[in-house]
């Protein structure tokens, strides 16, 4: 009569183990902090850059299974870039000229265990690839996001080296 009963739960719903892997490996939805005062990126946004050299879009896996896509410098895709450094789990999607345009547009928090924090731009310029894309330190400067918790970073600014601010749009 039990072994009749254990056989009539077996299979029924979700074991314990897998109830707890889909609660705590989920993701959860990033928010912008775009507005929050504590991290003063307002004044940031919506501002244009051009980039000085190529840059390249590129689609990341990230180790839980989700994609992301990047806004790389040329050591994060060229080969012939002294400092490049092969990345896993990267597919470069296209790369783009120097001149190429972006406006930086939120500041995102990931709302799980990393907590971590990245800046989302939108590719103007005509392009067949995705154009909002995640924007790697390199195109910083001033960045102090610490490795656990949130930025101490008040004043946003662009490396030198890899943009210059566009004054004007470009008129159609």
């Amino acid at each position: 009569m039990i072994s009749l009963a254990a056989l009539g739960f077996s299979g029924c719903g979700d074991s314990p183990e897998s109830l707890v892997r889909k609660k705590l490996f989920s993701p959860s939805p990033d928010k912008d902090v775009t507005a929050e005062p504590y991290y003063n990126f307002s004044p940031f946004t919506n501002t244009v850059w051009k980039t000085k050299t190529r840059t390249a879009i590129a689609d990341f896996k990230i180790y839980t299974g989700a994609h992301a896509l990047l806004l790389l410098p040329p050591k994060g895709f060229d080969p012939t870039d002294p400092n490049y450094r092969i990345v896993p789990n990267l597919q470069v999607i296209t790369v783009l000229p120097p001149g190429t345009r972006l406006r930086i547009t939120r500041l995102m928090e990931d709302q799980g265990a990393a907590g971590s924090l990245w800046v989302e731009a939108v590719v103007e310029d005509g392009t067949k690839a995705p154009k909002a894309v995640s924007v790697t330190r390199d195109f910083l400067a001033n960045i102090r996001f610490a490795s656990t918790g949130p930025t101490t970073n008040t004043n946003w600014d662009v490396n030198p080296d890899m943009l210059e601010k566009v004054d004007s749009p470009p008129q159609p």
